[in-house]
């Protein structure tokens, strides 16, 4: 399948062999965007094989909040880096819809989630890695990998660095962001409408990751698995 002219594949974090490892992949698919930060370098057997590869500065968060443009709660969270890698990369992706993986992560066929996304482009479609509807508050996106139209995901990183506070959870922000972007009132009910995972065992071979528990999904080793029961609800 190609969807060059619907859709870019954006490619963001850490300079990280197992996305690349997918490049040839991503490129049968779509044009796709890297975004990494320029303290690491493309291993050279990668290097030009993506449509856009867009290396910046990692932000100092210690100097950041130091400085006072972002506060304490920013610390102890790569909340910040993300959204701004995603930021980035999303102003050089040129059509109307994007799908963000990770760059510790892959997706072998990403043909389900972006079938559903030319379909029904109002909607978001997110990995079910960590997507739950018995979170506190009602709702937690799963954000390891996201499908939906590139405007809404640019406004919602922005967004969510504006009403990211104490005490809350990044993946929990950036839902509310993406429904506020959509002009939807953030209910759980507005969530379950507009936020819609895609079980990642539909996406072909993958790794997926864990970083906190230090567990690693792979599709291809046994016991590895992702069970969606692990760390999500499906209704």
């Amino acid at each position: 399948m190609d969807y060059k002219d619907k859709i870019n594949i954006l490619i963001q974090g850490p300079v990280d062999e197992v996305s690349l490892e997918a490049l040839d992949y991503y490129n049968s698919l779509a044009n796709v965007v890297i975004s990494y930060w320029d303290n690491a370098v493309i291993p050279e057997e990668y290097q030009g094989k993506a449509w856009r590869e867009l290396g910046t500065p990692q932000p100092n968060i210690d100097a950041l909040v130091g400085a006072g443009t972002i506060g304490q709660h920013w610390k102890g969270t790569t909340f910040y880096y993300a959204l701004t890698s995603m930021y980035r990369g999303l102003a050089e992706c040129d059509k109307e819809l994007v799908v963000k993986v990770r760059s510790d992560e892959r997706y072998l066929n990403l043909v389900p989630i972006i079938d559903r996304l030319i379909e029904k482009p109002d909607k978001v479609f997110c990995g079910n890695i960590f997507h739950k509807y018995d979170y506190q508050g009602g709702f937690h996106m799963g954000d390891h990998l996201i499908a939906c139209k590139t405007k809404d995901l640019r406004i919602a990183c922005r967004m969510a660095m504006r009403i990211f506070k104490p005490g809350n959870c990044p993946e929990v922000t950036l839902a509310k962001a993406l429904l506020l972007t959509k002009r939807e009132i953030v209910t759980p009910g507005n969530f379950n409408k507009m936020i819609k995972p895609v079980d990642i065992n539909e996406l072909g071979d993958y790794i997926a990751q864990w970083q906190h528990a230090d567990i690693v999904y792979d599709s291809t080793k046994e016991g590895a698995i992702f069970n969606p029961s692990d760390c999500e609800v499906i209704n």
